[in-house]
């Protein structure tokens, strides 16, 4: 398998604080890993110091009866805030994270939080 650990929010990137959000998770890994992560972080990017913060973290224990593969929906409710922001001086960017004991590498799912416009120009 080329890809071991997936994200999967049906091909939706933008969000609003608030919104419900179900996400897919599916694990490859050659043998039963002893945790898998979830995470959504937000961090940011420009002039001075990087901050970041972790605002939603689900993880799964080998107790728990983890196999080599599978998969998990997760549902949860999107924060408040910071919004996604890109300015000349700073930015500030989102992203599910799926990590696990035993895999090559981390899968990234980068988002957006902010308002989203549902009003159409008639």
């Amino acid at each position: 398998m080329s890809e071991q650990l997936q994200i999967d929010l049906e091909g939706r990137v933008d969000f609003a604080p608030g919104d419900p959000v179900s996400v897919a998770v599916a694990w490859e890994t050659p043998t039963p890993p002893q945790w898998i992560e979830l995470t959504l972080a937000w961090r940011t990017r420009g002039r001075g110091t990087t901050d970041s913060a972790v605002a939603f973290r689900h993880q799964w224990e080998a107790a728990q009866g983890l196999d080599a593969a599978g998969a998990q929906l997760i549902d949860l409710v999107m924060p408040p805030g910071p919004l996604t922001y890109s300015g000349r001086l700073v930015a500030v960017q989102w992203a599910f994270h799926l990590n696990a004991d035993g895999a090559d590498a981390p899968a990234t799912y980068p988002i957006r939080l902010g308002a989203i416009d549902t009003q159409s120009d008639e």
